[in-house]
């Protein structure tokens, strides 16, 4: 990791973290809410390009786009939280940084919401039952790997969550944080890990847990922001 030696460049590090936790509370409530009014993901390639062709606006929304676009703060955020818990244990917050930022990287790699509207498209373009045929086979190779349930993002997942969980242990040491902070973040992103194991298995239990990790960003989000406004404010020597 760069080291930020001149304390400006940390101060606007810090704040731009604690946008970046701001905007992802914001999309947190935004996606709960989205799938308590219209839904979640369609369940079928068939349901999902129904639901395009019918509402553009509503099939992106089911299908994840905000996700797409606030994954990316996670890289501007934990930077910021690697900046405060460095001197702590630089070796741990650096391979939990890494961490984050490969299964962010991954994630965003992954066919999203834009490989689904080109099929649409060309699906509902076609002119006979043998095109459609094709773009609904397409489209089934990316439903198995796509951002909800491709391998790749099953990785990405795993690598976030345990980065994320290993720098809320790290603020346990650290008076930048509370230990309210910590013990959410423990909480909320373990909850988040044990789902993505517990979804091979149990798929219901595992939707369970992620509605309740989902609701605890909430909290953890805030406490980070707050956390984060301190740290900007601190006056120290370059």
């Amino acid at each position: 990791m760069p080291e930020l030696t001149n304390r400006p460049y940390k101060t606007l590090a810090y704040k731009l973290g604690a946008w970046s936790c701001v905007l992802l509370m914001i999309y947190t409530l935004a996606t709960i809410l989205i799938v308590s009014l219209i839904g979640g993901p369609p369940q079928t390639v068939e349901e999902c390009f129904n639901m395009l062709h019918q509402s553009r606006i509503r099939g992106f929304l089911r299908l994840d786009i905000l996700t797409v676009f606030a994954m990316p703060l996670y890289f501007v955020l934990f930077y910021a939280l690697y900046q405060s818990l460095k001197a702590i244990d630089n070796t741990l917050a650096a391979l939990a940084t890494v961490f984050i930022f490969a299964g962010v990287t991954i994630f965003l790699s992954a066919p999203s919401v834009f490989s689904y509207v080109k099929l649409s498209d060309a699906y509902w373009s076609a002119h006979t039952d043998a095109a459609r045929s094709r773009f609904l086979a397409a489209a089934e190779a990316v439903l198995a790997s796509d951002i909800w349930n491709g391998t790749g993002a099953r990785i990405s997942g795993l690598l976030v969550q345990t980065g994320a969980v290993t720098v809320s242990v790290l603020m346990l040491k650290s008076a930048s944080f509370t230990k309210l902070t910590a013990y959410t973040g423990i909480f909320t992103h373990g909850l988040d890990l044990l789902h993505i194991a517990v979804a091979f298995f149990i798929p219901a239990l595992a939707n369970g847990m992620m509605g309740v990790a989902g609701v605890l960003y909430l909290l953890w989000f805030p406490l980070i922001t707050i956390g984060l406004i301190k740290l900007s404010s601190v006056k120290q020597q370059s």
